[in-house]
């Protein structure tokens, strides 16, 4: 899938991985908020100038915005958001096919940012051919901010009643007031919809925030290569109602946005719908068991998958499981490829691919390490399998779920990376492990507080 199309993909709800989609949630609105709902006519005019003649496509529908002081609701035709900032989560509901999903809220500011940095890359690379982009444009599109900001020198001024906004000459925005002023508990959520359901540039949602009224008329607009795209929304109703998350989609099943087994298994582990956990004695109990059996290189392998569940075998069995293996050519291939993996990816595969692993005691490892050789070569898709199938056989593999999780991030499917390290920290919550993603979601809530 191409990234401009990503970029369309996460805004429109990414039905990701995970159980009845709000009861599922922690934290949440428990009950109805005071609140308001907001109803819109939005046209959305899609040109493309590719082709030599230009190419216009029209869509409209109604969008309905819900302010609530806690979540945030916006719903475009059959398809709707729903953002709970007490947990952290964003759903998205399908309303035609009945069906729903969530994700970490944390996906969106991320994902955004990584694309930032592909829009930096494409800027360059169109600018070696003479067609220079502006990266204002990725900044409207996107409501972020890049690192270093681009260039965006602001102008506002009035048309027929609306504020009008161009940033680097190129009208991006206009905006007329509604006659009603949102209450102060409801003003964070009305800069929350320009942030997740409009393509608005930061300092443009800075100028209307000015304003606590919602728009009577909002229209904005943005460039990417030869395609605008202008949507324009217009006030049909405004009222005053309650908002309850849980209770308006409880009914409805959840159901993967990717059609991926691990993605699906991630929100079971995550839900606690995998089973339980094997104690962390059992696997140690195994392996010196196997050790028992005359079986070292399984004993090894075992001894090794208690690490990557959490349960931390001691290396002295570690050591004694490897002494046990050591005539052991399989045991043998295993060490050559450790030894060359930072070095050698290519080699250490290479050694990892022969090993069977039909009917092997702790063969899920073997899967595990080869997925990780997939991800350093940049075989996404060999990483993949090799992930699905090591979590079929364990889905408790704490380090397997964190790795998965970090192979999805690098594919611009931040869901999907989300459920993987939300698996992982349902099966180890404060485990060491998790202290990267820790690290990330705190990164996140400082530099982009206004996502949360």
């Amino acid at each position: 899938m191409a990234r401009s199309l990503v970029v369309r993909w996460t805004r429109r709800c990414l039905l990701a991985a995970g159980t009845a989609a709000l009861a599922a949630l922690s934290g949440g609105p428990a009950a109805a908020q005071p609140g308001m709902r907001i109803v819109y006519d939005k046209v959305e005019t899609i040109s493309n100038s590719a082709s030599g003649t230009p190419e216009v496509k029209v869509t409209r529908s109604t969008l309905t915005v819900r302010l609530a002081p806690t979540a945030l609701a916006v719903r475009d035709g059959d398809v709707e958001q729903v953002f709970d900032f007490l947990a952290a989560r964003e759903l998205a509901v399908d309303h035609q096919a009945r069906e729903a999903g969530e994700f970490s809220l944390y996906a969106v500011p991320a994902f955004r940012e990584r694309e930032l940095e592909n829009r930096k890359a494409l800027a360059r690379m169109m600018a070696v051919i003479g067609r220079d982009q502006d990266l204002a444009d990725a900044e409207v599109e996107l409501g972020m901010r890049m690192d270093p900001p681009a260039k965006a020198k602001l102008k506002e001024r009035r048309r027929d009643g609306a504020r009008v906004f161009t940033i680097n000459g190129r009208e991006v925005a206009s905006f007329v007031a509604a006659a009603r002023a949102v209450p102060p508990e409801l003003v964070a959520s009305l800069s929350r919809l320009y942030l997740y359901g409009a393509a608005v540039h930061p300092l443009v949602r800075a100028e209307l925030l000015k304003e606590p009224r919602p728009p009577a008329r909002l229209e904005f607009s943005w460039q990417l290569v030869q395609e605008r795209t202008t949507v324009a929304w217009t006030l049909r109703e405004i009222v005053d109602e309650p908002f309850d998350a849980r209770a308006a989609w409880a009914p409805y099943p959840s159901k993967p946005l990717r059609d991926e087994e691990v993605v699906a298994l991630a929100g079971r582990v995550r839900a606690r719908e995998a089973g339980t956990p094997p104690a962390a004695a059992s696997y140690l109990e195994r392996a010196e068991r196997l050790l028992g059996e005359g079986r070292g290189f399984e004993a090894f392998l075992v001894a090794f998958e208690s690490r990557l569940a959490g349960a931390d075998a001691p290396d002295a069995l570690l050591r004694r499981c490897g002494d046990a293996a050591r005539g052991d050519a399989r045991m043998q291939a295993l060490a050559r490829s450790m030894d060359m993996e930072a070095k050698d990816p290519k080699g250490a595969l290479a050694l990892l691919l022969p090993l069977e692993t039909d009917g092997l005691e702790g063969g899920e490892v073997l899967h595990v390490l080869r997925a990780n050789q997939h991800l350093r070569l940049g075989q996404g898709d060999a990483a993949l399998k090799a992930f699905t199938r090591a979590l079929g056989a364990n889905p408790f593999l704490l380090g397997a779920w964190m790795d998965a999780g970090q192979l999805f991030l690098e594919g611009y499917d931040t869901p999907s990376a989300w459920t993987c390290w939300d698996a992982a920290r349902a099966l180890a919550p404060g485990h060491p492990m998790l202290k990267r993603v820790d690290e990330l979601e705190a990164s996140l809530r400082r530099r982009r507080p206004e996502y949360f």
